[in-house]
């Protein structure tokens, strides 16, 4: 499987360059379908920028793939509250790039509603980065995810905050 192969430095930097990212990013991959919960976490990335906090993150997904007009959705969120700086939406991404980005990421979020099993939190194992993870995923990712409310963007915002603290991080490895 492409997704669990680990890239070289090299590739990871010409990964960065073709999407125009900087490494150190949230990390999201995920379609955009209402479940997946994509602006709650923009409201939390929203909640730091307002207290002058840069906080970045990368969505991707096939963007052809929508339902109910949830993309638009994010898109006008993200208009609406000028965060076009912080967002990077990338669209489809090929699998042999999945890699460079799990792999040049500060963290992988996932605050999304279903499971109960899921791939993004074993990708971002798989590259040991540090998971925060919606806590109704709890069974599936015990007690190496920072859990958070995912209908609660303070809460979502607070577990961001925690990947600033070393031990927390340590204790998820």
């Amino acid at each position: 499987n492409p997704l669990l192969k680990k890239s070289e430095k090299t590739k990871q930097q010409k990964i960065l360059k073709k999407y125009n990212i900087e490494a150190g990013y949230l990390f999201y991959p995920a379609q955009f379908w209402s479940h997946k919960n994509h602006i709650r976490v923009l409201q939390a990335i929203k909640m730091w920028r307002d207290k002058k906090e840069n906080i970045n993150i990368v969505l991707s997904g096939g963007l052809q793939q929508t339902t109910s007009g949830y993309y638009n959705k994010v898109l006008n969120y993200i208009e609406k509250t000028n965060l076009q700086n912080e967002v990077s939406i990338l669209g489809f991404v090929p699998f042999e790039d999945m890699s460079g980005l799990y792999s040049q990421c500060s963290a992988v979020v996932f605050p999304s509603y279903l499971g109960p099993t899921n791939i993004p939190p074993l990708e971002a194992w798989f590259h040991n980065k540090p998971l925060l993870c919606s806590e109704l995923h709890a069974e599936q990712v015990g007690k190496a995810a920072i859990l958070f409310n995912p209908d609660n963007c303070e809460d979502i915002a607070e577990s961001i905050l925690k990947l600033k603290n070393e031990k927390i991080v340590h204790n998820l490895f």
